[in-house]
C-alpha cells in the first residue's frame, strides 16, 4: 500500500504479514488451522480459467464477514476528498473499527479512524500489476 507521507512528501511503502496483525491466541487464526478448505478447489475448477482472486480467499472472506456478524452493506472506508496532486482520501469508519481486534496494528488516532491517501490512477496500476504476475500474459509475453 502506497501512502503520502504529509510531513516531508515523501512516498512510502508498507509490508504487512498477517502475522503482524492478528495476535497468534485469536479466533481466526484457530479457525484457519481447524478448517481446511482445499476442498472448495474442485469445487470451483470449471468456473474459472484463471482466477483474478482465488477462490478460497473469497470464501474465506465470507465466512469470516458471518462470524464477525460483519454486513456486506456496511462500508469501512468512505471516499473524502481529492487533492491537487490527484490523490484521493479516504476515511475509515469509527464505529466499525472501534471493535476491531487489531486496531493497534492499524491506527494509533483516538478516535479510531485510520486514513488512506490513494493515487487516482493506482487502480489502473494495480490491475497492470496482476496482468504482469499473470502466468498466460508471462507466456504470450515470452512467446
Amino acid at each position: 500500500m502506497m501512502t503520502k507521507n504529509q510531513i516531508n512528501e515523501r512516498d512510502q511503502l508498507e509490508i504487512l504479514t498477517i502475522k503482524q496483525l492478528a495476535p497468534q491466541d485469536h479466533l481466526v487464526r484457530k479457525l484457519d488451522a481447524a478448517i481446511d478448505f482445499s476442498f472448495i478447489y474442485p469445487l470451483v475448477e470449471d468456473l474459472y480459467s484463471t482466477p483474478s482472486i482465488d477462490p478460497v480467499v473469497l470464501i474465506k472472506l465470507t465466512f469470516l464477514q458471518y462470524t464477525f456478524g460483519i454486513r456486506s452493506d456496511r462500508q469501512v472506508l468512505t471516499y473524502r476528498t481529492t487533492t491537487k496532486e490527484g490523490y484521493r482520501q479516504y476515511a475509515s469508519t469509527p464505529s466499525i473499527c472501534e471493535s476491531c481486534p487489531v486496531i493497534c496494528q492499524c491506527t494509533a488516532s483516538k478516535n479510531y479512524q485510520k486514513m488512506i491517501l490513494r493515487h487516482i490512477w493506482e487502480d489502473y496500476l494495480d490491475v497492470a500489476e496482476d496482468l504482469r504476475h499473470n502466468h498466460e500474459m508471462k507466456a504470450q509475453r515470452d512467446n
